[in-house]
């Protein structure tokens, strides 16, 4: 399994389109959330998700690019980038429970 980070972009976007983007994503296994070295749970800036996945990055890529089109408000192409993750560090909020 390899570990990703996604970042998505939907231009125009509202509230619920995005709320509709989460759930596709969440739908593909894609968290909002992230576990720190300190076992603490800490929450993504919006639209940012991790996700483990055996799938590619090119194939994560598309799953989420087709969700981000599919939810996208305008005919604008939604902006997707991919990474694969490794080392990180962050100034976040801890999930509130």
């Amino acid at each position: 399994m390899t570990s990703y980070a996604i970042r998505c972009t939907i231009h125009k976007g509202s509230w619920e389109d995005y709320q509709k983007l989460h759930a596709g994503l969440a739908a593909l296994g894609c968290k909002r959330t992230i576990v720190g070295g300190d076992g603490k749970v800490y929450d993504l800036p919006d639209a940012t998700y991790v996700c483990e996945t055996s799938d590619s990055i090119e194939k994560l890529r598309d799953a989420a690019f087709q969700v981000a089109k599919r939810v996208s408000p305008t005919q604008e192409m939604p902006l997707v980038i991919v990474f694969i993750r490794g080392q990180a560090s962050w100034y976040l909020n801890p999930t509130k429970k």
